[in-house]
């Protein structure tokens, strides 16, 4: 009896806490957007950039060759890849790190048409400009992984890539045609070349040129 009194107490006092635990209100601060600068420190973190971009396909390239000793140290994706198998893990590595990115490019589009941003206009539309070419650079690296290669006899049927456009996680999507593909990789980088300038101070964010 002394022993179930006691494990009772304790479940009364761990119930207790966790309960002022779950009242306590997380600074919303730290996960809301508020400005124009917590956008701009979204797109501008390297990982967001171009180090997730999907790579599968120079490894599957001819470009070079290396040592069995150095295949051995790759991991288990890139040592299929290279092998021209079909590797175990790759939607991880390609497919939803790639989504993951395209995800925060619709976060910031959805956050700047959300809002007027008056007296920031410009820096609005540079940063628009930027989450569109992203968005088009991410898109084109998964087509030229898990779509076929245009052809314009049957881009109409042929299968493309799921063309993720909001952050709204319950959207039903299915896989697009290879022609609605490119169209909307084109349509994103023609948005971009109007909203971006010319040149930039800082090398990793995208320009007109580019």
């Amino acid at each position: 009896m002394n022993l179930k009194t006691i494990f009772f107490c304790i479940s009364c006092l761990i119930l207790q806490s966790c309960e002022k635990l779950l009242d306590v209100k997380s600074d919303k601060s730290l996960s809301t957007i508020n400005s124009l600068s917590d956008l701009e420190e979204l797109l501008d973190t390297y990982i967001l950039g171009y180090s997730r971009a999907p790579s599968g396909t120079e490894v599957f390239s001819d470009n070079y060759y290396i040592t069995s000793t150095d295949w051995a140290t790759l991991s288990s994706d890139y040592r299929s890849y290279y092998l021209w198998e079909t590797p175990n893990n790759s939607t991880l590595g390609e497919w939803a790190l790639s989504y993951a990115n395209i995800y925060k490019c619709n976060l910031v589009l959805e956050e700047i048409n959300a809002k007027s941003w008056e007296g920031e206009e410009t820096k609005a539309e540079i940063i628009k400009g930027r989450a569109f070419f992203l968005r088009a650079y991410y898109f084109y690296g998964l087509a030229q992984l898990f779509a076929k290669a245009y052809n314009t006899t049957t881009s109409d049927n042929d299968l493309g890539i799921v063309l993720k456009l909001s952050t709204d996680l319950q959207e039903v999507l299915k896989r697009s045609t290879v022609e609605q593909t490119y169209q909307q990789i084109i349509n994103d980088f023609k948005h971009a070349a109007v909203l971006l300038p010319e040149r930039e101070s800082i090398k990793t964010r995208a320009t007109r040129s580019a």
